[in-house]
């Protein structure tokens, strides 16, 4: 006899993201308070610069020394209320991401008992623990950072844009025109990185399958003096993985490093020279270049943001996918409850087995077991003793 997969259920017609956003039904509430604490810290991170550009254009000029020490407390309370909005918002976000991931984690469990057993013959037992754990960690990423991190960066991008444009349209225009270039060569590197995490991960997955089962077969591999060899593989797929990791690393770092060095000083002079002439002749005052060059100089972290995140977001499109797809199989029935009656013997008749078709690992197995007898089967991992 051969093993089969458990057949796939019918794909429910909702697309995978709402099946997902659906296990935050319970948790509306902490989403709406990270949100609305999100928002509430764009908004002062926006306000900030304009603060200073009323002390630089209105209460310097006019020496009004009480306007300057308000408007300075205001500033000050703007950075002490974004602190206290930065924690409630990391908080509430943290808990809800662990609030979702722990239904998720259950439900994925429970149903993993109900499956078939033929199901886990053909999966190791250290795969599905870091498949599992893995994936779901990345689910719990996107709603405790990915998915709001990536609506913040972009709302502060906007809110950005909108006020330099409202300020003055031209020079917004030259600052916002090489955005969209850099936020694809972000991208662009991300993708490319994508490929060595995700080779990374899968090395995570073989590191763990095999420590687990060196472990449990830790009697086999002391027999058979199979230490060295228990070793030199675990250390194989952990160096390549440590190397893999960092080769990623040092291009990721290098790379964002390089380009938030560049883009800073190079969109500073590049409003500088735009601004300038109408600071010159007086139709701009030297608050709006403030203003600029404070919003400039912050450009490229929303970008970096939205970049990073829409990895993260594909990262979880795909964990959620593998996760689903261990739900959407088809539970095996479950027994009477019955104990079987036993009088005689236990038959095995030509029996043929095998966890892959067309590779088995019994075959035309016959044996018999008298009743008040003992039979040991003794074998290597995978040779059919189940």
């Amino acid at each position: 006899m051969t093993t089969a997969e458990a057949k796939p259920k019918k794909k429910k017609p909702s697309v995978p993201l709402s099946r997902l956003l659906a296990y935050m039904a319970d948790s509306r509430g902490l989403f709406a308070a990270g949100l609305g604490a999100m928002l509430l810290v764009s908004g002062a991170q926006l306000a900030g610069p304009l603060i200073l550009r009323k002390i630089v254009d209105e209460a310097i000029p006019a020496g009004d020394v009480p306007r300057m020490l308000r408007l300075a407390l205001s500033y000050l309370g703007l950075v002490l209320l974004m602190g206290g909005l930065t924690y409630w918002q990391t908080i509430a976000i943290a808990k809800l991401g662990l609030s979702v991931v722990t239904k998720i984690k259950r439900e994925l469990f429970s149903h993993m008992l109900s499956l078939p057993v033929a199901w886990f013959d053909g999966h190791q037992v250290g795969e599905l623990m870091a498949r599992v754990e893995s994936d779901s960690e990345k689910l719990r990423q996107f709603f405790s950072n990915v998915g709001i991190y990536l609506l913040g960066s972009s709302i502060f991008l906007a809110g950005m844009i909108a006020v330099m444009f409202a300020m003055e349209p031209t020079a917004a225009f030259y600052l916002v025109l090489p955005m969209p270039a850099v936020l694809a060569l972000v991208i662009f590197l991300f993708d490319k990185l994508r490929v060595w995490y995700e080779k990374a991960r899968r090395l995570y997955a073989e590191t763990v399958a095999a420590v687990t089962e060196y472990v449990q077969g830790i009697e086999v591999i002391r027999a058979f003096d199979r230490a060295r060899h228990a070793i030199d593989r675990v250390e194989k797929a952990s160096r390549e993985k440590r190397d893999l990791e960092m080769k990623a690393g040092i291009v990721e770092y290098s790379s964002m490093s390089v380009l938030g060095f560049a883009i800073g000083p190079l969109m500073t002079a590049l409003i500088i020279s735009r601004l300038a002439p109408g600071i010159v002749a007086g139709s701009l005052t030297i608050g709006t270049l403030l203003v600029f060059i404070s919003y400039a100089q912050r450009l490229f972290d929303p970008l970096m943001g939205i970049a990073e995140n829409i990895r993260g977001l594909q990262q979880a499109r795909v964990a959620m996918d593998r996760i689903f797809g261990i739900m959407d199989l088809a539970a095996e029935p479950a027994g009477s409850g019955r104990k079987p009656s036993f009088e005689r013997a236990i038959e095995f008749r030509d029996v043929t087995f095998a966890y892959k078709e067309g590779e088995p690992v019994l075959e035309n197995v016959s044996f018999t077991i008298e009743k008040g007898k003992t039979l040991a089967l003794v074998g290597p991992s995978g040779s059919g003793k189940t």
